[in-house]
């Protein structure tokens, strides 16, 4: 397992929320099935609610072209899935994950875009 620190350069800011990519971690298992663990980091200002959009809408490509959709789509073998973790006033984490990356992938794209808002960050798989 590989684990990826990101500094702050990988961010969004919409409709009084910020995203950041906090880290990620890539995992091949013993089938040689390749993860990739990731956590993007929201705040938001009082009285707002947690994202909750950036759970069921995320999906992902890779540097081949592959497509993993989001967690609606769950007949797919690859995969965007996730959870809220530390959901405080002001700021949640969202623990994620994305099934079978191609273990060719030099790089995978997580995006996120709903009702006109849209971000990307990129992991680098190598």
């Amino acid at each position: 397992c590989r684990v990826i620190t990101f500094s702050s350069e990988q961010k969004a800011k919409f409709n009084g929320y910020q995203f950041s990519l906090k880290r990620a971690a890539i995992h091949l298992n013993d089938n040689q099935d390749r993860y990739v663990y990731f956590c993007i980091h929201t705040s938001y200002l009082i009285g707002k609610r947690p994202p909750d959009g950036i759970r069921y809408y995320m999906t992902a490509v890779d540097s081949n072209g592959n497509e993993y959709g989001n967690i609606l789509n769950r007949m797919q073998s690859r995969g965007v899935a996730g959870n809220s973790e530390n959901v405080k006033l002001t700021s949640c984490d969202y623990e994620m994950w994305i099934s079978n990356v191609d273990t060719t992938a030099t790089w995978i794209d997580i995006c996120y875009e709903r009702f006109g808002h849209a971000f990307r960050f990129r992991i680098p798989l190598e």
